[in-house]
């Protein structure tokens, strides 16, 4: 007590030591200023304002009361420091005498150029009097030329009788002396002296002297004298450099210098990293106003305030996409625009770029490059890559690169293309603008963005479009080959192939001549040699042979020899009908017909090619054949254990499953997106009996039933028009049929229609054809190999009771945001053999049943450590995000391995590369989700179906334990609800007759009786009740396992809380 009242005194004896030296620095300035005011910032200090001389002056004073600053003629204040306005006297008065000499200058410049244009104006009417002198001398030179020549011409004329007395040689040579004469008389005449005569008689010959009129030089401007100056607050000044320009704005940031090291400053002097930097502190603005900073070569990011929110810890920070890329240890992560991570510092390299208009991670391990969807965590691409990149024309597709090979994916990770071409150009054919041109060392192919072959990579290495066909080029050989179809003309013809529409049939030649072939590839008559067919005709083929034509018949007979020119052959063919009394029509009529017939049969059968082309069969064949063959390959560095473990004929039932679904998601969405738009009307009358009303649509080939309550059915009539209508659709006997109608009159009010077969569809039924599972990954070209044959309808995974009829809500859960995590396969551990189902199922529940947007929803099979925690990361951002709904949801599923720690007796998620025998490092801790469960306010549940026991699904020992470990089960201390699949010292069964785990089973059997409305009190009593007795009459469990729940210390409502 004594020590807080001496301390005490200190302070008010401080505060009056403090306050009387600002009082008599106060009164020691006033006694020299008139005007003296007190500004508290930075210790203290004083504007000072007298008059001198008529002129007002300012100035400033420290603490103590000395004079920092005096007779400035302005000032302006900042946050931090002060600025005057001083005079310089030596550079002013340097500046008053440049005023006087500029004055001189002025006054020199108007007289010089005065004499300037007097000069130019004696020149200007000097040089027009020349001019016209020099017309006037050149009439002059004309007019004594002719009378030059004049007189010449009569001298000629009389030495002309001297020559003729000498005959027709003296009469030559006389004109010849004429014609000589003349020329010298004209040029005897001098143009020069004339031109000089003229000047000189109108006094021209000497132009006006130019007086001498030097040019003033300007006088540079020195200074003016005046300049400003800025002082800190805090004075004296601790700094001996401060950037003042850089902090003269609001918010600004400024480098200052102090015993030889760098500091940062803000607006208001405040030290923000203080003066220990041997280099200056190098700084740039964000469009958040964020600041990237870097001291001694490494980097860190403030706030707008100065806040620290990443240390100067990092190599490089580099801003993409709104978001920061941040380098250290030689490992890049990202984070956001407010430093808070979202991908850990773990990566080669990374780069971000938008798909599609959706935001993309690509990721660099080892030389290798993978694919992330950013927003969900979501894995699209495995690392496997040497490059990879955005490509197309919208950036809608990933052009990948391995083993120098390039391949292409969807922009959601999709396989169109593996890694085993060449080459890979976009739009390159003419009616083709979004194909894709693939190359196998020479040989070369056409596909749809689908993956479908038009010209598949066969045996041709080069293809140019001929009608709605291709001319196909084998071996230097040429063929036709129908697009999406097959070849029908082989490639034995030279490359001048050519279709005849009106007699439906190709003219070709090689070595062997020339001849017609019909669409089943026959020639109608053996080539003939020599000979070029030009064109034909319904009678008659035209063909030539260098200039001369002639005709043949469609039997390859000659009707017309060819002699002829072309306009004489058709006049030919007929008199050689006429006088052979043959009708050429019905001669022709065989052939012709055969080519007809095979015309119809061809197109027959591509017409139902194209048409199959339509159907969910070929889409999902085409769609998940191409992913199985290529994820079933073996590795080139993967052992063949584990591949045997990751491909078999077990996962590839899972993997078939789920592709197929993802089929028909992508069918759907095609489909979905390409219909017209639909024109309803209500047919008939209401029917007040059973309250439905009968509506028409397009997409559907009968009326379909909406119930609508009698009350409601006059309002639903009136509004019709203006309701919100949603389609939705499934897949049903290969094609799509009309699932559901929902018509809204507002988002409480909704009215359905919904097709009860559609409810009870779970999968469609795919025939599929898959390369043999085999260790072998490559194969000669003259090497088929083996096909297995497979149907959606073997999969018993999956078509369970609670996998079929899933209830559908009209509710939408904007705000719920769920991960769901399915372990099916480990690198170190065995399989759970129906994690997958238990996850994908679950999240079908999600969707249809709780109607969480599939947005919102984070799936991951087989998912590894880093996708773990990337998950639980992205939760976290969820919860804490304001821009997202408030009152948000949290929804947290694991079906796999658990594990114990032996010594501590922790639990562990196990991920897929997790190691047993090391759990600590390579699990996920329970603890840790709990922990990221309490520091959010939002609700959250959580569904672990996985024991911790130490053994397996099975039953058996995993690899870090000794038996049954009974471990510690800590409380969660948030708002949260964990429902587990068992007890501590019990086993998670699997429920093998439902394909589930036995907990997920009846978690979904729950959800599917109740229709998701059960609080979570009904629904664990009804999990831990029919768990409890299933597991001891079963006969392939008898074994018990006793779900638990645990409620979080604030979570204080829970039993009344449901999923919906």
């Amino acid at each position: 007590m004594m020590k807080k009242l001496f301390l005490f005194g200190i302070a008010i004896l401080y505060s009056f030591s403090l306050f009387a030296q600002t009082a008599t620095a106060e009164n020691s300035l006033k006694s020299k200023f008139s005007y003296v005011q007190y500004y508290p910032n930075n210790g203290g200090w004083y504007l000072l304002k007298y008059t001198k001389s008529g002129q007002t002056y300012y100035g400033m004073g420290d603490p103590k009361g000395n004079v920092v600053v005096s007779d400035a003629l302005a000032y302006r204040l900042y946050d931090g420091f002060v600025e005057f306005n001083l005079i310089d006297m030596q550079k002013k008065s340097a500046h008053d005498m440049w005023q006087q000499s500029m004055k001189d200058y002025q006054i020199a410049y108007q007289k010089y150029e005065k004499t300037k244009t007097e000069y130019e104006g004696l020149l200007e009417a000097y040089n027009t009097q020349v001019a016209y002198a020099k017309t006037v001398a050149n009439e002059r030179y004309k007019q004594q030329v002719a009378y030059a020549q004049r007189q010449a011409q009569l001298e000629a004329q009389k030495n002309a009788a001297n020559y003729s007395n000498s005959g027709t040689l003296g009469a030559i040579l006389g004109g010849i002396a004429a014609g000589v004469s003349q020329i010298a008389a004209a040029s005897s005449v001098d143009y020069n002296a004339i031109e000089k005569a003229v000047l000189a008689e109108k006094n021209l010959l000497t132009p006006p002297i130019e007086p001498y009129n030097p040019k003033p030089q300007k006088p540079t401007e020195p200074e003016s004298g005046y300049y400003w100056k800025a002082f800190s607050f805090q004075q004296p000044c601790p700094y001996s450099e401060i950037d003042y320009k850089a902090i003269s704005i609001k918010d600004g940031f400024a480098d200052v210098k102090k015993d030889g090291k760098y500091g940062l400053v803000n607006s208001k002097m405040e030290v923000i990293i203080p003066c220990k930097s041997s280099t200056r502190v190098k700084k740039e603005i964000f469009p958040n106003k964020n600041i990237l900073i870097c001291i001694n070569a490494k980097y860190g990011v403030l706030s707008p305030i100065g806040q620290e929110l990443l240390p100067c810890e990092y190599t490089e920070i580099k801003l993409s996409e709104g978001y920061l890329l941040c380098k250290k240890d030689n490992k890049w992560g990202v984070f956001t625009a407010q430093a808070k991570e979202l991908y850990p510092c773990q990566y080669q390299n990374v780069r971000l770029d938008k798909i599609c208009g959706k935001l993309t991670l690509f990721t660099q391990q080892k030389g290798l490059w993978g694919l992330t969807d950013f927003r969900s965590g979501k894995e699209l691409l495995p690392t496997n890559f040497s490059e990879m990149e955005a490509f197309g024309p919208n950036n809608e597709f990933i052009k990948t690169i391995k083993d120098e090979k390039v391949g292409l994916y969807t922009n959601d990770g999709i396989l169109i293309f593996p890694c085993e071409y060449n080459s890979l150009e976009y739009g390159t054919v003419k009616d083709y603008s979004s194909a894709f041109q693939l190359k196998k060392g020479n040989i070369i192919g056409l596909y749809d963005s689908d993956g479908v072959a038009i010209i598949p990579v066969d045996s041709y290495s080069s293809y140019s479009p001929i009608n709605q066909y291709f001319l196909v080029c084998r071996n230097g050989l040429y063929g036709i080959y129908a697009p999406y179809d097959r070849e029908i003309i082989p490639c034995k013809y030279n490359h001048d192939i050519r279709y005849s529409a009106s007699q439906r049939c190709f003219i070709v030649s090689n070595i062997n001549g020339s001849t017609i072939v019909n669409f089943s590839g026959e020639e109608l008559f053996e080539p003939i040699p020599n000979i070029k067919i030009v064109d034909v005709y319904k009678d008659y083929i035209l063909v030539r042979s260098g200039s001369k034509f002639g005709a043949i018949n469609y039997a390859g007979q000659t009707i017309v020899p060819i002699k002829s020119k072309w306009e004489q052959v058709d006049k030919k063919v007929k008199a050689y009908a006429k006088n052979k009394k043959h009708n050429l029509n019905q001669e022709n009529q065989f052939p012709l017909q055969q080519a007809n017939d095979t015309y119809k049969n061809f197109y027959t059968q591509h017409f139902q090619t194209q048409s199959n082309k339509q159907k969910f069969s070929f889409f999902a064949q085409n769609y998940v054949e191409r992913i199985i063959n290529d994820w079933q390959k073996k590795g080139e560095f993967e052992k063949v254990d584990d591949w045997k473990k990751r491909v078999n004929v077990e996962t590839r039932k899972q993997m078939v499953y789920a592709l197929t679904k993802d089929a028909q998601k992508a069918y759907l969405d095609r489909y979905q997106a390409a219909l017209p738009k639909d024109e309803v009307e209500i047919v008939g009358h209401y029917d007040p009996d059973n309250e439905t009303y009968r509506i028409r649509t397009k997409y559907s080939d009968e009326n379909i039933l909406v119930p609508v309550p009698a009350n409601e059915a006059q309002e639903f009539k009136t509004m019709f028009a203006s309701l919100k209508k949603e389609p939705t659709f499934y897949v049903e006997d290969d094609k799509v049929s009309l699932a559901e109608y929902k018509f809204y009159l507002s988002d409480s009010k909704v009215y359905k229609y919904s097709n009860e077969a559609s409810l009870k569809y779970n999968i469609a039924q795919v025939d599929y054809d898959f390369d043999e599972i085999s260790i072998e990954t490559t194969i000669s070209p003259s090497t088929k190999r083996g096909k297995q044959t497979f149907s959606t309808s073997n999969i018993l995974i999956g078509r369970s009771d609670v996998d079929m009829n899933i209830p559908m809500t009209t509710q939408r859960q904007e705000n719920t945001f769920v991960v769901i995590i399915a372990n099916t396969n480990y690198d170190d551990a065995p399989m759970v053999q129906y994690a997958y189902n238990d996850g994908i199922i679950f999240k079908d529940y999600c969707i249809k049943t709780l109607g969480i947007p599939e947005e919102n929803i984070q799936f991951k099979a087989d998912a590894t450590f880093n996708h773990i925690r990337q998950s639980i990361n992205w939760l976290r951002e969820v919860a804490h995000n304001e821009v997202l709904t408030e009152n948000k949801k949290i929804i947290f599923y694991y079906s796999g391995h658990g594990i114990p720690d032996e010594l501590t007796k922790s639990t562990y998620l196990l991920p897929k590369d997790g190691v047993a025998i090391d759990i600590v490092n390579t699990g996920y801790k329970v603890s840790d989700l709990y922990d990221m469960l309490a520091e959010i306010s939002s609700e959250s549940v959580v569904f672990l179906d996985a024991c911790f026991s130490g053994l397996t699904k099975s039953g058996g020992a995993l690899a870090s334990t000794k038996g049954v470990v009974r471990v510690n089960n800590r409380i969660p201390q948030g708002n949260s609800v964990i429902f587990s699949a068992s007890s501590s010292n019990e086993v998670a069964h699997q429920y093998e007759e439902k394909a589930h785990g036995l907990f997920t089973y009846f978690l979904l059997k729950g959800l599917q009786n109740s229709k998701g409305e059960i609080s979570f009190d009904q629904l664990f009593e009804y999990i831990r009740k029919e768990v409890a007795r299933t597991s001891l009459t079963n006969t392939k469990i008898k074994k018990s396992q006793t779900p638990t729940i645990v409620a979080g210390a604030k979570a204080n409502n829970w039993k009344e809380r449901t999923l919906l």
